[in-house]
């Protein structure tokens, strides 16, 4: 049975729905499986409105073995496998995707902890890398 549902909390649309269409400004800007809409959103407003706050420019892009592709900014550079070389120059990173630590390592950006939030379930961080602010968390 084809059954609509409409809500303003995502939470509640992901666990009701098999696919679910993203409404912004009266315009469908998504429609896939819930997890596909989380995991690997297809446009900026999707991204940002399925919780996505870290987003790298890479103004150098360039195929090295195969799909394997090393982007670098103004934050720091990364190494990442993607689809298509050719297009992708944006990053989106999710906050639980991104690890704090003291150390430096492969594919990291130095910067500092500017604000620690307690949010419950988890923890909160903003993060200053140069001129952006990063958000990670942390569950407890």
């Amino acid at each position: 049975m084809t059954t609509i549902f409409v809500t303003h909390d995502l939470g509640e649309a992901m666990a009701m729905s098999d696919r679910m269409a993203l409404l912004l400004n009266g315009e469908i800007v998504a429609l896939d499986k819930p997890e596909t809409l989380f995991h690997r959103p297809r446009s900026l407003a999707a991204a940002r409105f399925m919780g996505v706050s870290t987003f790298l420019y890479g103004d150098q892009a360039c195929p090295e073995q195969g799909r394997r592709v090393t982007v670098k900014n103004e934050a720091g550079g990364f190494v990442s496998r993607i689809a298509n070389p050719t297009y992708e120059k944006i990053f989106a990173i999710r906050p639980e995707h991104i690890r704090v630590q003291k150390e430096g390592c492969e594919n990291s950006m130095q910067g500092f902890v500017s604000d620690c939030v307690f949010r419950g379930e988890y923890v909160e961080y903003q993060i200053a890398v140069n001129e952006m602010t990063v958000r990670a968390s942390r569950r407890m």
